[in-house]
């Protein structure tokens, strides 16, 4: 037994002694190397384990830098939710928010609902008496902010929340973080909203135009799922837009489907090297939907140069004089 002990010893030090073994080594310890730099540079130097011989480096030095956004590996909640509101413009006020299976709220504006936009989700509001009506039939109003701050506490109850929303891009979640953040309120939801999925994005993808026709809700509800309903009351939107998730796109979801819900405004804050020509709208679109600004870009330049690990992380690909433009940028802008 001794003597296959020690023969089977010699042989796995034979193999560690190999030229395929060091090899492995290498590639392992090349690996752990990479990882180890990545995640400096997205948690700045309080990750390092030399964090503490740094307390001289400003606070921003220490910020993190959002990591590449991935569907949640614990528990968490798809929630659908919509909205209705006084226009089509970015700046609108919001009149009905509604999510989940019982979320409901109305919301008073605090300027004119639009001709238009009143024949559509049929809301109205009279100033004089504070009173709203939906559909002829006059229904309980909060402040704005009361109702922000209502849909805050509702999605505090489910554990990591992915906000859906048909067309939510680039109408609901614009207009959402709009009066957020004029209220104050945008980190507050940030800390209890995982991020969001656009229904009418994942269905352009999944289905094939000519098998459906056009991709508005009420056209998908139709061909896809037995629901009846009427368009353009939040309530209503949310029952059978969570049946046309559940049924036929949730399987669909990827991890690229995934937005943070700062998507917009990050997004802005590229506008400058845009124009400078120093990055591609490819490059940006990536980046905002992990919730990466300009600064974090700075801070990853400063940290051992790890501009190019932080892109390539993101699964940003730049030419490298695109690159070199962009760190030029970065430079003159520190």
């Amino acid at each position: 037994m001794a003597l296959k002990t020690a023969a089977k010893r010699k042989l796995q030090k034979a193999k560690q002694n190999s030229l395929q073994g060091k090899r492995k080594r290498l590639v392992k310890k090349i690996s752990k190397s990479r990882k180890e730099a990545t995640m400096e540079i997205h948690e700045g130097v309080t990750y390092s384990k030399a964090a503490e011989l740094n307390q001289e480096e400003e606070l921003t030095q220490t910020a993190e830098i959002p990591k590449r956004l991935k569907l949640p590996e614990n528990p968490f909640t798809f929630i659908v939710f919509d909205t209705e509101t006084t226009g089509r413009g970015r700046n609108s006020d919001i009149l009905q928010i509604a999510a989940g299976k019982d979320f409901n709220v109305y919301a008073q504006p605090r300027c004119n609902i639009s001709d238009q936009a009143s024949i559509v989700n049929g809301i109205q509001y009279n100033r004089g008496t504070n009173t709203m009506f939906h559909r002829g039939i006059q229904v309980r109003s909060k402040t704005l902010q009361e109702a922000l701050l209502d849909f805050i506490e509702y999605l505090k109850k489910f554990p990591q929340p992915v906000l859906v929303g048909h067309n939510a891009c680039s109408f609901d979640i614009p207009i959402l973080c709009n009066r957020l953040a004029e209220f104050n309120l945008f980190t507050e939801f940030l800390s209890h909203a995982y991020g969001f999925v656009d229904t009418l994005k994942i269905s352009k993808r999944v289905f094939k135009k000519s098998d459906v026709g056009n991709y508005k809700q009420e056209n998908l509800v139709s061909k896809l799922t037995n629901c009846t309903y009427q368009a353009h009351d939040a309530k209503e939107d949310v029952r059978v837009l969570n049946v046309l998730f559940t049924e036929k796109l949730k399987k669909e979801v990827k991890d690229e489907d995934l937005f943070h819900i700062s998507f917009h405004i990050v997004k802005m804050k590229y506008n400058e090297m845009l124009q400078q020509k120093c990055i591609t709208a490819v490059a940006v679109a990536k980046l905002a939907r992990n919730g990466v600004a300009p600064f974090h870009l700075q801070l990853a330049h400063v940290r051992n140069s790890g501009l190019k690990l932080l892109l390539n992380d993101l699964h940003v690909r730049l030419a490298n004089k695109k690159f070199t433009s962009l760190v030029n940028f970065i430079e003159k802008e520190e």
